[in-house]
């Protein structure tokens, strides 16, 4: 974390445009610290908002608005289209050099980890040149990539901020695999999960448990039993598997099965400080 912020202080003169990439399902938590720290400019700062295929479609749009006060530029990638992804941004980034009469064209891509930094870059230099992955920390050392477009692209290891100011915001990096989700309890992220979704996104919960009682959502253990039931997740002496419930939860949702869902909610989160500027 520390190594990191040292790499932006040296680099950051030679850059002429950062790139932050979050996850739109995690808008806030993922921010990543060298905006929150007050380490760059936001006015040569563009915010890319990813995976928003898999976000709450009002949700985002609410965060698009809070962030498009905090920076030069917001953009919706959803990184399932490569294509759509470069046109947007490429395009956008060229109008910015162009705007700004800049000739080096020098971009750092910041982000935490898993917001699909790797993934952009590859779009964006056209070819794979980093790699990718669902997993924290894919991403190691620092790399200048050139592209066909003619600017060039500092790549940076994704890094947390270095205090994670909430257990909501630990249990919603855990949840979307940008931590490591061994470093919490795991009946803790299930419980934080479960609640979350019975309480916001009702409908979409039943729909994914296939269950129309909606007393169920009172209590997350509800939720898990049916879901066990339903799955026959029980070890060979009869007991619950509760592993093999962390998993699929999890991986239900990264893929998701439980439909467009926004952990970080923009009612609940919007009134902590995002950056000590």
């Amino acid at each position: 974390m520390a190594k990191g912020k040292r790499l932006i202080e040296k680099y950051k003169s030679l850059i002429d445009l950062f790139v932050i990439i979050v996850d739109a399902r995690v808008p806030f938590s993922s921010i990543h610290n060298s905006f929150t720290e007050g380490l760059i400019d936001k006015n040569k700062s563009f915010l890319v908002f990813s995976k928003t295929d898999l976000a709450d479609d009002s949700q985002t749009k609410k965060w698009i608005d809070y962030y498009n006060k905090k920076f030069n530029k917001v953009i919706e990638c959803n990184l399932t289209d490569n294509n759509a992804t470069t046109k947007n941004l490429g395009k956008e980034i060229d109008l910015y050099f162009k705007k700004n009469n800049i000739k080096r064209k020098q971009i750092m891509v910041l982000g935490v980890p898993n917001v699909g930094k790797s993934t952009m870059i590859n779009s964006l230099a056209g070819r794979k040149v980093a790699k990718t992955g669902n997993k924290p920390s894919i991403t190691r050392g620092v790399t200048w990539i050139s592209t066909k477009s003619g600017f060039r692209i500092f790549d940076t290891p994704g890094i947390l901020e270095p205090k994670i100011d909430s257990n909501r915001s630990a249990y919603n990096l855990a949840i979307v695999n940008s931590i490591k989700n061994d470093i919490l309890n795991r009946d803790d992220i299930v419980e934080h999960l479960l609640t979350f979704l019975g309480n916001n996104y009702p409908k979409e919960t039943l729909e994914f448990i296939s269950e129309t009682d909606d007393s169920i959502l009172d209590d997350y253990i509800k939720i898990e039993e049916s879901i066990m039931k339903k799955k026959n997740f029980v070890l060979k002496n009869n007991e619950p598997d509760y592993e093999r419930l962390f998993i699929y939860i999890l991986k239900s949702v990264s893929t998701g099965k439980f439909g467009k869902i926004t952990f970080d909610n923009y009612e609940q989160f919007r009134k902590r400080p995002l950056n000590k500027k």
